[in-house]
């Protein structure tokens, strides 16, 4: 067994029943883990073909949006246009560099100075000008484009609030952010996304006042929408993405989050910083240098020495966790109180309290009170098979 690390996590001093209860970590318990895709890039045609890809027109097509990490392979990805020809009852699917969505004639719009005193100035047409929309409701003979989350693997996300009342994601749900990072277009052409509101828009995307934060959308996981998508200019427009959700915590997220790397059968690695902890410890400890996300935490119980320690699941069959004990630091007589040897039970009465979010907590209560004036101290250590 290699020894990876040791802790003192805890000490408790006694008088009488007191219990005085040191954390080692003050971070903040994380519920999921923050993880965004690379950038995905749509191409719309606004009567105007993109060369060497295929016109999508007429027909319902969704951009689907999905999170597709696994154990081991964790990442977020645009995952494809699916045209659904309801008609003929069939699906073709399409990569986002294969096709492109078409707006043609039947698309074409004329605003009005009215239409801007309502609040649809962001759409980039002045009083006069033509500007392009694909309909957020069914136009014979035009697209019918929508966002669709409807396969999403959601038992993988974690509920998380964006606080973003303006975009409606303003409660707990397992969301999918869609960012707006880019738009490549005619000169003068300006893109927008939005609603139809009661009284006013709600604009989601605009690139007449420049793109930032502001610029997004949240569709939940398993979900389906339809908005509409506006356009200034004819020609063609690459529109780039970036999704954002938060994902269940667990080892394999945890490496490639922070950019690290685990060998398999080799055991734990440190590419990003050969000359720092291994990845195994940083992970059990919360010593990820991105964040404490894996964050085992110690909190008191009422009564009796003991604490309740929260470790990341599931559990590496490699890595032994122990919680020994002392009264004496000069002497360092430590001893183990209590053992868990990768997937296995605790030993040493450690009770399991709850698992939820690959996280469970466990209890563990000292049988053995502290004399009167005796100080105990306790450590984490956590070590690795051979």
């Amino acid at each position: 067994m290699k020894s990876l690390c040791s802790r003192t996590i805890v000490k408790f001093g006694a008088l009488a029943a007191a219990v005085l209860v040191l954390s080692a970590h003050t971070s903040l318990k994380a519920e999921g883990l923050s993880v965004s895709s690379a950038l995905h890039t749509f191409y719309f045609g606004v009567e105007t073909d993109r060369a060497g890809s295929t016109r999508l027109d007429g027909l319902h097509v969704d951009m689907r949006i999905s999170y597709f990490g696994g154990v081991g392979s964790p990442y977020l990805a645009t995952a494809n246009l699916n045209n659904s020809d309801n008609a003929a009852g069939d699906e073709t699917t399409y990569t986002p560099g294969e096709a492109h969505l078409y707006a043609n004639s039947g698309t074409r719009r004329t605003m009005g100075q009215t239409s801007i005193d309502m609040g649809y100035g962001f759409i980039g047409a002045a009083d006069g000008d033509t500007f392009w929309l694909m309909e957020s409701y069914v136009v014979p003979g035009s697209i019918y484009l929508g966002l669709s989350s409807e396969e999403d693997t959601d038992s993988k996300l974690v509920p998380w609030n964006p606080q973003d009342p303006s975009h409606y994601a303003d409660s707990s749900a397992k969301f999918l952010r869609l960012d707006l990072v880019n738009v490549n277009g005619p000169a003068g052409g300006e893109f927008a996304v939005f609603d139809y509101g009661a009284n006013s828009p709600i604009v989601y995307m605009a690139t007449s006042d420049g793109i930032d934060e502001n610029d997004c959308y949240y569709l939940e996981a398993g979900g389906h929408s339809h908005l509409n998508w506006s356009f200034t200019q004819a020609g063609v427009y690459a529109v780039t993405f970036r999704i954002t959700t938060v994902v269940v915590e667990n080892y394999d997220n945890w490496l490639w989050s922070a950019g690290l790397t685990d060998s398999g059968a080799e055991g734990f690695t440190d590419q990003a910083t050969p000359s720092a902890l291994a990845n195994g410890v940083r992970y059990a400890l919360g010593l990820n240098q991105t964040g404490s996300a894996a964050l085992p935490q110690a909190t008191s119980t009422v009564g009796v020495p003991g604490f309740i320690l929260e470790i990341p699941e599931p559990a590496r069959p490699d890595i032994t966790y122990q919680i020994w004990r002392t009264t004496d630091l000069i002497a360092a007589d430590w001893a183990p109180v209590a053992t868990k040897f990768g997937t296995d039970n605790w030993s040493g009465g450690v009770q399991t309290l709850d698992t939820q979010n690959a996280r469970t907590q466990y209890l563990w209560s000292d049988t053995t009170a502290p004399a009167s004036g005796e100080a105990v101290f306790y450590q984490l250590r956590v070590s690795e098979a051979e």
